[in-house]
């Protein structure tokens, strides 16, 4: 196990914001206040979830003993935030903390309320970021006419009408052209969702996401993801060792890992019915009244560029050939392109802003990246390690338990290799001592492949 120092961190700060109570007046309001301030004692447990392919942040703080009735004191239905701060000590100079914070979140459920004795009670509370609440409850109606999607993304992100945010992008990468975009009173976050489809990097990437850590925004390509890697020489290596094993303490760089599992290693009926070996794309284009079909798959010559590119180590987990033996129509998609309308020049004469939007090319080539990354799915928990965050990569090391005995040679697990987290939890859990508490982190990562034998 990781030693007491790895797991370990400090909550600065762990304060309910009541909009009953922002301007305390007389006693009993400035009493009261003086109490939400720091509830640090009364919670068993902090939540904390990240996703590459959610735009928010989401999380649950567990209240194990409250002896004050915050529900009541602070008259609680969904209007109240909760601001945290926490720290760590640095793995590498042990004499510094890195500190994380303060980030703020919207209160807007309670559940599992119930007594433990006399003087306390227990409840979850749900929380988010606050721009998900903003997202839900306005809509805009604009257009947006020969701006870039990621110019777009930030006016949505920034302004009144839009998300309201100040967090900083971590990325916010440069596309290859603007486009024109008519927006009919929709709500922020599905505008996003929809420009992510809109993006194409200079190098024609187009595979992009749009998501939050405790980091801040990230809009950014898949493509760009794996140079950051590529470029990264400090990549984390989680490994795991059989039980009767010694630990080590961690590094930023090398980190044991307290549970480690395959949670889905292919799943062929899976990646059949959703398109992974083959499909058809069914583009209409209503300005020019033209339908265009495509027609690919992983084992047609030149229809799509199979690559391994979380793994390059690595060895494909499904021969191309498969997609020879697979319908096209296992996989329908309908989608509406402007391709035919921007070759058009009659069209293009008369409006200039029409140009290809380019989702019928790459809409089945994104899903089938994608659907390759889920092949192969692994869960880990590692103690005080809040720099894995969704988006970031690691390498991991699997113990071969059997050691392949017959061969005549060890033989790596074919589970090891590269992996790009695309969730994450970060936990912090009372130690039951009075005050103290532990953090550590739970991860789903994905390869695009498995180890080759050694």
């Amino acid at each position: 196990m990781p030693t007491a120092t790895d797991k370990a961190v400090s909550v600065d700060r762990l304060q309910i914001l009541s909009p009953f109570f922002i301007n305390p007046k007389t006693d009993d309001e400035k009493r009261i206040k003086q109490i939400l301030d720091d509830v640090r004692t009364y919670v068993n447990r902090i939540d904390i979830f990240e996703n590459m392919f959610s735009p928010a942040l989401t999380g649950e703080v567990q209240f194990g003993r409250d002896t004050q009735a915050l529900t009541n004191i602070a008259l609680m239905r969904g209007l109240d935030a909760l601001s945290i701060q926490f720290s760590i000590l640095d793995k590498e100079s042990q004499s510094s903390r890195r500190i994380f914070g303060p980030h703020m979140f919207s209160i807007y459920n309670q559940s599992n309320r119930s007594p433990v004795n006399k003087s306390s009670e227990a409840y979850s509370l749900g929380i988010c970021s606050p721009e998900l609440i903003y997202s839900t409850i306005r809509k805009i109606s604009r257009s947006y006419v020969n701006k870039k999607p990621e110019d777009i993304i930030k006016d949505i992100v920034e302004q009144p009408y839009g998300l309201s945010s100040k967090k900083k992008f971590v990325v916010r990468q440069t596309t290859k052209r603007p486009i024109k975009m008519v927006v009919p009173y929709m709500r922020p976050l599905e505008i996003i969702q929809l420009l992510t489809l809109q993006g194409q990097a200079e190098s024609n990437e187009t595979n992009y996401l749009f998501f939050e850590t405790l980091e801040g925004y990230h809009y950014t390509s898949f493509g760009r993801l794996l140079q950051l890697a590529a470029n990264n020489s400090k990549i984390p290596t989680i490994y795991s060792d059989l039980a009767g094993q010694s630990a080590d303490g961690n590094t930023r760089t090398r980190i044991k890992a307290d549970q480690l599992q395959v949670i889905s290693g292919f799943d062929i009926l899976y990646a059949m019915s959703r398109g992974y070996f083959a499909s058809t794309t069914i583009a209409p284009d209503v300005l020019s009244g033209v339908c265009g079909i495509q027609i690919s798959g992983t084992g047609f010559d030149g229809a799509y560029d199979r690559r391994l590119r979380v793994n390059p180590d690595g060895r494909d987990i499904y021969p191309k050939e498969i997609g020879l033996g697979t319908p096209p129509t296992a996989r329908i998609f309908v989608v509406p392109t402007t391709a035919f309308s921007a070759a058009n020049t009659q069209l293009t004469s008369k409006d200039t802003t029409i140009t290809d939007n380019f989702i019928a090319q790459t809409i089945d080539g994104r899903n089938r990246e994608l659907l390759g990354l889920q092949s192969r799915c692994i869960r880990g928990r590692v103690a005080g390690a809040p720099e894995l965050h969704a988006g970031s990569f690691i390498d991991v090391q699997f113990p071969t338990s059997l050691n392949n005995k017959g061969i005549g040679r060890g033989v790596k697990d074919s589970a090891s290799g590269r992996y790009i987290i695309i969730n994450a939890k970060h936990s912090i859990v009372a130690d039951g001592s009075g005050g103290a508490f532990l953090y550590e982190t739970t991860f789903e990562a994905v390869t695009d492949s498995f180890a080759p034998r050694l």
